[in-house]
């Protein structure tokens, strides 16, 4: 309409007219809307060809979901299947646990009762041996008691022969008219007076002592009976019976003299411990000890070449046979056959006697260590 001409020519891409050079409005807006359309074309590609490119990645990233996915459900069953595999493991263990806590068990059950029958064996295999070391300690003991109350019985019985030998050989003198100026055989007189009542007295058996005999010495041995039994050894001299035949007849039976070479304290000992040994002398073992000593009596220490020394004597096993004369070995053996005697009513030897009759054969013991000295 703004172009007057009536005669048009148009070439195409082009909004001119061929004949006056005016632009056709319509055209222009035709051209406009091309381009326009060609542009949304052109965007509309570009959007199909980005929405093909999406599509792709879409599928792949559907493929890719697909896949893991399905790996998903294999790891899934993979963690199940491991779970239950865990749960059997788990179940394995704790029945493991439970065996090795019953076999810990039986074991410490095995061991206590391998160890209470080790301990028991030994105890049983102590008490067999304590018992066996008990019995032959008590035969041992046995022997030694019997052997020592044999050797004590049969010195009683050397003495009590040697005794009646003299009582025999004094009692056939009596007749003699010297018989009283002899101080000897008046001793074995009184002596055999004494075994005479000795032997009324152990036939009559009576309970009371016969008239004359003082009651309180009579109430003082027997004090030393009961008292005796209970009292160690080495104490034995602190009963009274015993504190005065120590003072009045032991002790001085054991004075040799003025040139004693003992300790009467020391024989004593010796005797109470039962470690006094006498015996006849050797042939030639005066002369052997001549040799090394002076010969004279190692008791009272006398040196006269006319006295004889037929025994010897020791107080112990570790010391050597000394030479004694006569004199010094009757001493020796009164005060030895005194507690002989104190070793028998001790131990119980005589539990049969009655009091009286033990009274007055301590009373005869106590005259032959008056008669020795």
């Amino acid at each position: 309409p703004s172009c007057d001409c009536p005669h048009r020519h148009i070439f195409s891409n082009s909004t001119q007219c061929q004949l006056c050079d005016r632009e056709i409005p319509q055209l222009v807006s035709m051209q406009n809307q091309k381009a326009e359309i060609d542009r949304l074309k052109a965007e509309l590609h570009e959007a199909q060809f980005t929405s093909m490119h999406h599509k792709q990645q879409l599928e792949k990233l559907e493929e890719t979901k697909a896949k893991l996915e399905k790996k998903l459900l294999s790891t899934n069953d993979q963690m199940v299947s491991l779970r239950n595999d865990m749960q059997v493991l788990n179940d394995k263990y704790v029945d493991e646990i439970d065996r090795v806590a019953e076999i810990q068990h039986a074991k410490a059950l095995v061991e206590n009762e391998l160890e209470e029958l080790s301990q028991r064996l030994f105890e049983e295999a102590n008490g067999m041996v304590a018992v066996e070391k008990r019995e032959k300690y008590d035969l041992q003991e046995a022997y030694r008691h019997l052997k020592e109350e044999l050797k004590e019985t049969k010195e009683r019985l050397t003495a009590e022969e040697m005794q009646l030998q003299e009582l025999r050989q004094k009692i056939s003198t009596e007749d003699s008219p010297n018989m009283t100026n002899n101080p000897e055989q008046t001793a074995a007189q009184d002596l055999a007076e004494l075994f005479r009542q000795r032997l009324q007295l152990s036939t009559i058996n009576c309970d009371k002592p016969p008239d004359g005999t003082d009651a309180m010495l009579i109430n003082d041995f027997y004090e030393f009976v009961e008292s005796s039994r209970h009292v160690t050894i080495k104490k034995l001299h602190n009963i009274s019976f015993m504190k005065h035949c120590l003072a009045e007849d032991i002790e001085p039976c054991l004075r040799f003299g003025p040139n004693s070479r003992m300790s009467a304290r020391k024989i004593i000992d010796a005797i109470n411990m039962n470690a006094c040994f006498i015996e006849d002398a050797p042939p030639n073992f005066v002369h052997q000890q001549a040799k090394q000593h002076f010969i004279r009596c190692q008791a009272c220490g006398r040196q006269d070449p006319n006295t004889p020394l037929p025994y010897r004597f020791r107080i112990s096993y570790m010391d050597d046979w000394a030479c004694i004369d006569r004199y010094c070995r009757d001493r020796l053996v009164a005060v030895c056959e005194f507690y002989v005697f104190i070793r028998n009513v001790r131990q119980g030897y005589y539990n049969r006697r009655t009091i009286p009759d033990l009274y007055h054969e301590a009373i005869r013991l106590r005259l032959q260590m008056f008669y020795a000295r």
